[in-house]
């Protein structure tokens, strides 16, 4: 389990390992993404087969790290300028 970064990881280093080929590591790693997003467009029995073949490798994307988050920058920015320490040097 892990982030899309960690599994990117993980995928390449079973492909070193002779785990998975290149073109398998790809699959599973689109499967991942579109999967994340419940976005796929392919047959049930495709979409089980390669979820299964995740789980079976330890490939599951951890919760919540997909989420959009939004930031009022314009609020950040404000507070910042409005510091003590904006523009003090040290």
């Amino acid at each position: 389990m892990g982030s899309p970064r960690e599994l990117g990881d993980r995928l390449i280093e079973l492909q070193e390992e002779g785990g998975v080929s290149p073109r398998e590591a790809v699959t599973l790693a689109g499967h991942l993404l579109l999967d994340s997003c419940e976005a796929q467009r392919q047959s049930r029995a495709t979409h089980y087969r390669h979820r299964g073949r995740c789980r079976d490798l330890g490939l599951v994307l951890a919760d919540g790290v997909n989420d959009q988050v939004e930031v009022d920058l314009g609020e950040i920015c404000e507070r910042a300028m409005e510091s003590a320490a904006w523009g003090a040097e040290g």
